[in-house]
């Protein structure tokens, strides 16, 4: 969101307190469908977020550039 956006939406860190119910939660947010890109296809600011007076100040990146600086981000215990 952070790159599509040119920076006007900021990502932000958080944290979810568990409840004491013993029921399993999960969050997803889901913006792309990255299983439909080709290992081409990329990531940037889209265009009427960027100007003469606002340049992009995230560059460009494929799929596969996505895909391949995220492996082993979480580490192996993440889950």
């Amino acid at each position: 969101m952070q790159i599509v956006s040119n920076g006007e939406y900021k990502s932000v860190q958080h944290q979810v307190l568990a409840n004491n119910m013993k029921k399993t939660r999960i969050s997803i947010v889901v913006f792309f469908n990255l299983a439909k890109w080709k290992e081409s296809d990329g990531y940037q600011p889209l265009p009427k977020q960027v100007s003469l007076d606002r340049p992009a100040i995230y560059r460009d990146f494929t799929n596969h550039q996505a895909r391949v600086s995220g492996e082993g981000a979480l580490g192996s215990n993440s889950y």
